[in-house]
């Protein structure tokens, strides 16, 4: 597995408590009483509990050029109910977009993170500096929606307010459509 999707990977579990007693055990993980699993590609409202939409079908790798400023791989199911638009070169930045529903009382997890106002849900921002990586969170209804973005790994040239402005603005262009 390639390091920028373990680390996107780790950040969407340390964020969105996986494994916790909610009772989850990850995105795409049954959940612990509802019934309720999660599927990509799953015919349904998106959004709809008990469906997702394909989380490479919400962004192109153009659309994420436009924003990020670097050509990236093609998305790529990357486990469960995530994609990954890989790096072309490790001083630029991979970005991963990991779907989870939310399931019963289980509910949005962006307590400790910086909230972001700008996309009209519940959201926030959270940065881990020592790997250069950010997560933006959303939670349209009982869905959660991630998008980690993991900067250049070598220099550490790529600044938090870029992988920030980066994540809302590409989070911008998802919430519409799931």
């Amino acid at each position: 597995m390639r390091r920028a999707t373990v680390l996107g990977c780790l950040l969407a579990v340390a964020i969105a408590g996986c494994g916790s007693s909610a009772g989850t055990g990850g995105p795409g993980a049954p959940s612990g009483g509802s019934g309720a699993t999660a599927s990509a590609g799953t015919s349904g409202s998106p959004g709809a509990v008990g469906s997702l939409p394909d989380p490479c079908s919400l962004l192109t790798a153009s659309e994420i050029e436009g924003i990020i400023g670097h050509s990236v791989k093609a998305g790529f199911a990357s486990g469960g109910n995530s994609c990954n638009w890989d790096r072309n070169d490790v001083h630029t930045i991979s970005v991963d977009l990991h779907l989870l529903i939310l399931p019963g009382t289980l509910r949005c997890q962006t307590a400790g993170s910086s909230p972001v106002d700008s996309l009209g849900v519940e959201a926030a921002w959270h940065y881990l500096p020592n790997l250069n990586t950010g997560s933006v969170t959303a939670c349209p209804s009982r869905l959660q929606v991630q998008i980690v973005l993991v900067g250049d790994m070598v220099t550490h040239t790529t600044t938090e307010d870029q992988l920030r402005t980066d994540a809302v603005q590409l989070m911008g262009l998802v919430l519409p459509r799931v």
